[in-house]
């Protein structure tokens, strides 16, 4: 029987102390434990490892299909039913063959994969159903060519927007999902579809792939005009886009506890839902109140009707709707007990 030496890292808070253990082997998935110290003598703690099963990773151009070596990439795996999760602490490199192994649980229902390549774009991709591969089937990871992309904000007088943040999602392809841009940030820092304006409204992302974009757009003081239209990203020179953003209504109250006292730093969140639920892009506001409890939030859509989010230091809440068009008269926002 093979013993792997486990990393160990101790810590403490106040009376109580313990250690960490990191145990990985080739073979089987990495397992963490946590022991607690005593003065009661020596601690012996049995760790059970569990074994994986391999799946192998080709990374290939979408266009000429050559494989492609020195491809850096990290997975999650999810067990079936959605139940459980594993994420790889550090990137794996594809081979001189575009290949690359990993080991999944045997539990494992589907698998998530970031890859990462210099003068490709950073792929995301996603594999629904792994138990149709079967151990050691081989799957096909195609990169895409990484394009430049190019545009403008501008406000409803025709003048620049600064400090626009620019959020791309593919709409005619796959796109990042959930965990894959802290990963991407995380592991190759960058993330491909995010960029920023500067003070003359502009902006510049480079590593796009070919494609249909919605262009989402966030700025404390406006809101994006629903308007804009998506991006076309076609390879041929940089693709230029330019959208525009408005100024809205601005809105103010304060917070305050049941007593009627001010409540300072609390939370405060306006957002807007599509028909499914979902929080629309670019709309919602975050912003805290000050210490007399007062607060002010700018670029809202006017008629429009928000969902109003206010949360305390100690946990009391108070939930409710507004219309920036027509607010409240000196609104005073009352937490509760949740």
């Amino acid at each position: 029987m093979v013993r792997p030496e486990p990393m160990v890292f101790y810590a403490s808070e106040g009376d109580r102390s313990w250690i960490s253990l990191s145990v990985e082997m080739e073979g089987f998935l990495p397992a963490k434990v946590r022991v607690e110290l005593s003065d009661a003598g020596p601690i012996f703690r049995e760790v059970y490892l569990e074994s994986t099963r391999s799946l192998l990773l080709v990374c290939m151009d979408a266009v000429t299909k050559e494989k492609i070596p020195d491809v850096s990439v990290v997975f999650l795996w999810k067990g079936k039913d959605g139940s459980g999760s594993f994420m790889s602490p550090r990137p794996i490199v594809s081979g001189p063959a575009g290949d690359l192994s990993i080991g999944i649980g045997q539990g494992c229902g589907s698998i998530e994969v970031v890859a990462c390549h210099p003068g490709h774009a950073i792929k995301g991709f996603a594999i629904d159903d792994v138990e149709t591969i079967g151990d050691g089937g081989r799957i096909v990871i195609p990169l895409e060519e990484g394009l430049e992309v190019e545009g403008i904000v501008l406000d409803d007088d025709g003048d620049p927007v600064p400090w626009v943040n620019i959020d791309l999602d593919r709409i005619d392809g796959p796109d990042f999902i959930r965990w894959m841009r802290p990963a991407s940030l995380q592991f190759f820092d960058k993330v491909p579809d995010l960029g920023k304006t500067g003070i003359d409204g502009s902006f510049r992302i480079e590593g796009v792939p070919r494609g249909k974009y919605r262009v989402s757009l966030f700025q404390k003081d406006y809101y994006p005009d629903p308007r804009n239209e998506p991006m076309i990203v076609a390879g041929d020179g940089p693709a230029s886009w330019a959208g525009m953003m408005r100024k809205g209504a601005a809105l103010s109250g304060v917070v305050i506890a049941e007593d009627g006292s001010p409540v300072p730093g609390a939370q405060g969140i306006l957002a807007l839902h599509d028909g499914k639920g979902r929080p629309v892009k670019g709309f919602s506001k975050v912003f805290e109140s000050d210490e007399s409890g007062s607060f002010e939030v700018r670029g809202l859509a006017a008629g429009l009707l928000y969902d109003a989010i206010f949360d305390s230091r100690d946990g009391r809440r108070f939930l409710g709707t507004v219309d920036p068009s027509n607010p409240p008269a000196a609104w005073r926002v009352v937490l509760g007990d949740r």
